[in-house]
């Protein structure tokens, strides 16, 4: 019989609440910025290439007026598991995909940083990375790979029958999203060999907050044309701007300025996939040319979750191999072994959750000095949007909003 490697790449909720910290909080512990190499900032950077060019796939394999939201690292970390299960021309392939032309050593080193340094980059904002290994009782899989995805990937190893297999996984998704995400699997087949799962949570405050007092009811266009009524949060602060290429890039930070939520509006009359090209070849000349302006913001709030599978977008980044009868699992196992699939179930929430403290920070940027600039930044139709630690550029999340 042959067997089936499932991959999962479990998209974590990432909720963002834009608040400000109260008095009585206090830091639990240390920022701790992750310091990479100059080989290691060249991975990261290639590495986030895969971000840019999975949401590129993605929407243009999606509905028009469809909202998107999915985990590049969540996916990167799970394909970089695969591949050290892989050899030759399989694993060339997924580190292709990732834009990664090193070995794959040099992949799980990358990804360990990440795994242990993330969640230390910033104590005001929980950042968790979970990966799993869950292996059929009746299969054996080599004591390598699994030794290996412990030890670079930090990864829980569950064994079970196919018949408890979803109840468990699905208890492990709850656990390790607080009860955000439930039944990612409904059943697994008895020729499940193996699945790898790799997770994300990301929770974050603004770094200025929203006044809860300022949003109202505005109109949206989404893609379709039509308009509706959303929640539009409204303010006028300095901020991270840029302009060029038919694309507004606006940084909402998050506290302490670790991460930040990128949102990109293309200009009227540019559609979202002609934005997502855009977005891929001048991101760098983008991020360059921001500048401080003061910026009019109207943000909407929103909430989005996606329940679909990766398998298409990345066989047309050129993943095939794995999934037909050439895949080469050596480093796996020496039975015959192919992909079955890739799962992502993602859920993202965006507020403001003013309160009166935030009031108070609020006037704190005011007292910045202002800038020559001023730009409005009104978010009234379809935008994109990536959540990114600023030291590596490293994208948590991306994706599209195209309808509210």
């Amino acid at each position: 019989m042959k067997h089936s490697v499932i991959l999962v790449g479990l998209m974590m909720s990432a909720l963002v609440i834009g608040g400000c910290r109260s008095d009585g909080d206090v830091d639990s512990k240390a920022n701790t910025p992750i310091i990479l190499t100059a080989e290691e900032q060249t991975v990261a950077e290639r590495s986030n290439d895969f971000a840019y060019r999975l949401l590129q796939t993605v929407c243009k394999q999606s509905e028009t007026d469809e909202n998107i939201v999915f985990s590049p690292l969540s996916a990167s970390c799970a394909i970089g598991m695969l591949a050290s299960g892989t050899v030759g021309a399989t694993q060339q392939e997924l580190l292709d995909c990732l834009d990664l032309s090193g070995t794959d050593e040099g992949v799980n080193d990358y990804f360990m940083k990440l795994t242990d340094g993330l969640p230390s980059v910033d104590a005001e904002t929980t950042v968790r990375l979970s990966n799993l290994v869950w292996l059929n009782e009746q299969y054996s899989a080599k004591t390598s790979f699994v030794d290996g995805l412990r030890t670079n990937f930090n990864a829980d190893v569950m064994r079970t029958s196919t018949g408890n297999a979803a109840n468990r996984v699905n208890e492990w998704c709850l656990r390790k999203t607080d009860g955000l995400i439930d039944g990612i699997l409904n059943e697994v087949g008895d020729d499940a060999s193996m699945m790898l799962f790799s997770a994300i949570y990301f929770k974050a405050r603004w770094e200025t907050e929203f006044a809860k007092s300022r949003t109202k009811k505005e109109e949206f266009t989404s893609a379709d044309g039509t308009v509706g009524m959303v929640d539009m949060m409204n303010a006028s602060r300095p901020g991270i701007y840029a302009h060029e290429f038919g694309l507004a890039v606006a940084d909402f930070s998050y506290w302490n300025y670790a991460f930040s939520m990128q949102v990109i509006l293309p200009d009227e009359g540019v559609s979202i996939d002609s934005a997502c090209n855009a977005l891929r070849t001048h991101y760098s000349e983008l991020l360059a040319l921001r500048n401080v302006y003061r910026l009019n913001i109207k943000f909407p709030k929103f909430s989005v979750t996606s329940s679909s599978q990766l398998t298409e977008p990345l066989q047309a980044m050129g993943v095939e191999r794995c999934f037909g009868q050439n895949a080469d699992f050596t480093n796996i196992s020496d039975s015959r072994l192919s992909l079955n699939r890739i799962l992502q179930k993602c859920t993202l929430s965006v507020d403001e959750e003013g309160t009166e403290a935030a009031a108070v920070t609020m006037e704190d940027m005011v007292s910045t000095p202002l800038t020559e600039f001023e730009a409005d930044f009104f978010v009234n139709r379809p935008f994109l949007f990536l959540i990114v630690e600023n030291r590596t550029g490293t994208v948590l999340f991306a994706g599209k909003i195209a309808s509210l």
